[in-house]
Formats: C-alpha cells, structure tokens, sequence
C-alpha cells in the first residue's frame, strides 16, 4: 500500500506573474534545477505540453513531473504545472541586441509529495510491514517530509529570483 504525504497543498504551491519574462530560460533554469536536484531527466520530465491558439493570445499548458528514490520504502515525487494565458511574443532590445521574449498572465504550480510503501516487496510482508511502519519509518517519514518540503521551497525561492532579476 502506499500513502501519500503532500509536502504542499495538493494543488501545489503558486507562483504568479503577469508582465513580460524570457519564457525558454525560465523553462531551462527551472529543468536544470529538477535535473541537479535528481527529480528528474532531460527525456522524461515533460507529461503534457497544450497550446491552443485564442483571440487574445496563446493559451498554454504544461506538466512536469519526476521524482526521486530515496529508499525501497520512501520516493519523492515532483509536479510542476505551467498555466500561460494570454502570452504573445514581443521583441525588447538588450545591448544592442532584439530578443524575443513572451507577454501575459503566467502561474506555475508546484507539488511536493513523500510516497512511502513503495514496491511490491512491502505488499508481501504483510504484518511486518506494519511493524516496520510504526517502529523506524514514522519517525524517519516526518524528517523526508521536512527535507522535500525545504527543497521543494528552495525550488520555488530560486524561481522567484529569477522572475525579479529579469523583470
């Protein structure tokens, strides 16, 4: 059996911003953060990525997720959801230099979770399981859930800077 610790609301954690940001370097910093991290691999991050062209700009969503093996007994699991509406392409100068970036309303969700009672080899020990649940994993289980819920606000703290650096 596996039970689901939400190291942050189930709809995730917010971010966000509305004005003009360079919308493949915050895409790129915050996959090279997951990929440092070990959340996560260049080829399988991306579940879902929806665009849908509307009157008043591109609508598009996106969902990331990984995660980590701490233990036979203890995963990590990270989703990220992007919701950009509104967003069309604007071209500013930066020393001497047009660069394209994107305009509109953009929020990021993030999602933290500690799985515990990962594998099939926890189903088959049964009683023991249990025992195990209630003399080592629950005291450790609080320090997992501490230690996800520390990064996964580190994660959205180094968003957030980068969001007023290029702002």
């Amino acid at each position: 059996m596996i039970t689901k610790h939400y190291v942050t609301p189930p709809r995730g954690i917010a971010l966000k911003f509305e004005g003009i940001i360079d919308m493949k370097e915050l895409y790129r910093q915050m996959k090279l953060w997951l990929e440092d991290k070990g959340y996560a691999k260049e080829d399988t991050i991306e579940k879902s990525y929806v665009e849908k062209i509307k009157p008043e700009g591109k609508q598009i969503e996106i969902l990331w997720e990984g995660g980590k093996k701490i233990s036979d007994y203890i995963t990590y699991k990270v989703k990220v959801t992007f919701l950009f509406l509104n967003t069309s392409e604007v071209e500013v100068q930066r020393e001497n230099v047009k660069i394209k970036l994107y305009k509109g309303n953009f929020q990021i969700f993030i999602v933290g979770i500690v799985e515990e009672g990962i594998g099939d080899e926890w189903e088959s020990v049964g009683p023991f399981r249990r025992l195990y649940h209630n003399l080592i994993a629950r005291r450790r289980t609080q320090d997992y859930i501490n230690e996800l819920y520390n990064k996964i606000y580190s994660f959205q703290d180094s968003i957030r800077k980068f969001l007023e650096i290029r702002t």
